[in-house]
């Protein structure tokens, strides 16, 4: 554990020792969990859920983006310490890598499938490649976050997404003949 002996920034910021995070989680790693699992359940659940209601296709798949940027930006110290937790994964901390992970694999799933629900309506070309598509949104959906996290007072997030709406639109909006 490359880790070990040492604290992470994260634990330095929110006054965790060692010991206090194993009393109280157990370790590390399941602290980490938690918060993933958290995250992810305030995401899906309070974010996702009622913002794509009744929503179909480029539409719903630009809602899950912009409802993911505001899952971040607005859920308090919550999204912020899961995007420097995910950062830490990548290096500071290999052992909490595979959480983060596993969230990209539930994640691109669940765009992938808002991707091939509009090429099912005919809003998006059947010949795109849905996995691709996905992995590119989440690379947003990273990118993005990342930024805020590291200086968010620089980042007009409404502006933001606006552009990303307006590149989805631009990108898969065909003239209606075009659709049949």
């Amino acid at each position: 554990m490359a880790n070990r002996g040492r604290r992470t920034n994260f634990e330095n910021r929110q006054g965790y020792s060692h010991g206090l995070v194993n009393q109280r989680f157990g370790s590390k790693s399941e602290m980490i969990r938690i918060l993933a699992n958290e995250f992810q359940g305030y995401f899906a659940f309070e974010r996702l859920v009622p913002a794509i209601e009744g929503r179909s296709g480029v539409d719903a798949l630009i809602v899950t983006i912009e409802a993911y940027i505001d899952a971040i930006s607005q859920s308090g110290s919550l999204g912020r310490a899961y995007y420097e937790l995910f950062g830490e994964s990548v290096a500071l901390v290999p052992e909490i890598h595979e959480i983060f992970v596993g969230a990209d694999v539930r994640l691109r799933p669940l765009v992938e499938q808002t991707i091939l629900s509009a090429i099912e309506s005919n809003e998006i070309p059947n010949d795109v490649d849905p996995a691709a598509i996905a992995a590119v949104v989440v690379a947003i959906l990273r990118g993005v976050s990342m930024q805020w996290v590291l200086d968010s007072d620089a980042l007009n997030l409404n502006a933001v997404k606006g552009e990303i709406r307006r590149l989805f639109e631009l990108a898969f909006t065909r003239p209606q003949e075009d659709k049949a």
